[in-house]
């Protein structure tokens, strides 16, 4: 009499708290280590600019400019740190989150930060070269910026949710993909 066992283990974040012989990291979403030494690097030099962008912050009047900037520097510094933790071990889910949340996240900030100061270069060259007033553009473009953070934080939330299983659930690890291609490229 042959005993079929289907109930075979599938290393996921909820039934894998280290690297073993049952959890590889390459059952990994990444599939290998993080370089600690890059994620240290990124990590050290995300503080340094968060340093100095605070110390803007209070010396200059640039406030939604440097708001931007440093929400996106802040986002990136904890980041880097979060796959600093992954590259201890790959299988905590809190750090890889955060780290895909974050890093997806950063940029926007950082292009709403480039997007609020378009206004003051298209009153500097001249008004009348601009199709639209120039207090328009920052809501125009921080405005799409908004739209598209709220469309990469669903793809997160997704992506999130498709790696919390005991398996992966591939219908929904599709759907995250498709919300954070369709977030990156609004």
């Amino acid at each position: 009499m042959s005993v079929n066992n289907t109930n075979s283990f599938e290393p996921s974040y909820d039934t894998c708290k280290a690297v073993s012989d049952q959890c590889p990291v390459s059952a990994t979403l990444y599939g290998d280590y993080f370089s600690t030494i890059a994620c240290i690097f990124f990590t050290i030099s995300f503080a340094v600019l968060l340093v100095i962008q605070l110390y803007y912050l209070i010396k200059s009047r640039a406030w939604s400019y440097v708001i931007y900037l440093g929400i996106g520097t802040a986002f990136e510094l904890v980041g880097y740190f979060s796959r600093k933790m992954l590259s201890d071990n790959p299988w905590q889910f809190m750090p890889f989150v955060l780290q895909l949340f974050l890093l997806m996240l950063a940029p926007t900030f950082i292009a709403a930060a480039i997007s609020v100061t378009f206004k003051h270069l298209v009153i500097y060259y001249g008004s009348q070269w601009s199709p639209i007033r120039p207090r328009w553009y920052p809501w125009i473009f921080v405005g799409s910026d908004v739209i598209s953070i709220l469309i990469q934080a669903v793809g997160c939330a997704f992506a999130a949710m498709a790696s919390s299983g005991d398996k992966k659930d591939a219908k929904m690890s599709d759907i995250s993909s498709a919300m954070l291609i369709l977030g990156v490229t609004f």
